[in-house]
């Protein structure tokens, strides 16, 4: 087995190869700085770069000849505008072309988002109506509509996991959890327009977790979501950081108190039943030991 990997240096992509690194698989790290975990085996190697500059790095793809892929990395996060999508979408859509010249992918596996998800209460199940609504979620179905037609075509078993709201060490500053830890930090009530809303978090250990696991499983191609099968709103989140970090909960009564006339907007969390069958995964971190880790790892 052979893995190539982009997006390696990332969040979910040092997660993913910390636990690589335990077994004895090649693995081709692509990403534009140089991954935490690269020493940790004599069994990865690295390729400066990114999609936006495969032309650098394509003999060298092809001479791996990779067999499993984990395309990870989605490039200026957090812009979502037209240009940012389009040249995702196109700059994926070469990476594999370039992949499939060597004949050699037996499995792709690539991370959805649930934003693809028109729904916005209650369990939400891979047969869910799809609704993008931003330039993001278009380029990313239209992404899943190309490696599924490759897929058949090619005879690749492919996975798009749909994930639902990832967190954990290396998060991006900016993304709600960090924000949270560093306003408490700093004595300051987070400033959101929708502390009511709830959502499904799920620690980025576990989302690696079941990485690991479909590099041995044989399973259906298709959607699998992927997240806790609970939602907690932003002042659960706030009140669970507090808990970690001082003796009192006074933040979260202050945002309590300035959200008391918001609306809850978003309910929804993951059915998880289908990826539980096919891949024997489910989520074993709650959201108040993965808060803890987080915090635990800044310190």
């Amino acid at each position: 087995m052979k893995i190539l990997i982009t997006g390696a240096s990332g969040f979910i992509g040092s997660s993913f190869l910390k636990k690589l690194s335990r077994t004895d698989i090649k693995v081709l790290c692509i990403s534009r700085t140089r991954p935490l975990c690269i020493d940790k085996s004599k069994n990865f190697s690295w390729l400066e770069g990114d999609i936006n500059n495969l032309d650098k790095i394509e003999d060298k793809i092809i001479a791996f000849r990779p067999t499993v892929v984990f395309h990870l990395i989605w490039d200026g996060i957090p812009v979502f505008n037209s240009v940012n999508s389009m040249k995702n979408l196109f700059n994926s859509i070469k990476l594999f072309e370039i992949i499939f010249k060597s004949n050699s992918c037996k499995k792709i596996i690539v991370p959805g988002s649930c934003f693809e998800y028109s729904k916005k209460f209650g369990s939400c199940e891979e047969s869910e109506k799809l609704s993008p609504s931003d330039y993001f979620t278009w380029a990313k179905l239209s992404l899943f509509e190309y490696l599924k037609i490759q897929s058949i075509e090619r005879e690749i078993s492919f996975a798009w996991f749909r994930l639902f709201y990832v967190y954990g060490p290396l998060q991006r500053t900016g993304s709600l959890i960090p924000t949270l830890i560093e306003s408490i930090n700093n004595n300051k009530c987070p400033d959101l327009r929708t502390p009511k809303n709830l959502n499904d978090f799920i620690y980025v250990d576990e989302v690696t977790e079941l990485f690991l696991l479909s590099l041995n499983k044989d399973f259906s191609s298709g959607i699998y979501n992927v997240g806790s099968g609970q939602s907690s709103s932003v002042t659960d989140i706030c009140s669970i950081i507090e808990d970690n970090i001082r003796s009192n909960n006074l933040l979260t009564d202050e945002l309590k108190s300035k959200s008391e006339n918001s609306e809850v907007e978003v309910n929804f969390y993951a059915s998880t039943k289908k990826t539980t069958e096919n891949f024997g995964w489910r989520n074993a971190t709650s959201i108040e030991d993965g808060i803890k880790k987080v915090i635990d790892a800044s310190r």
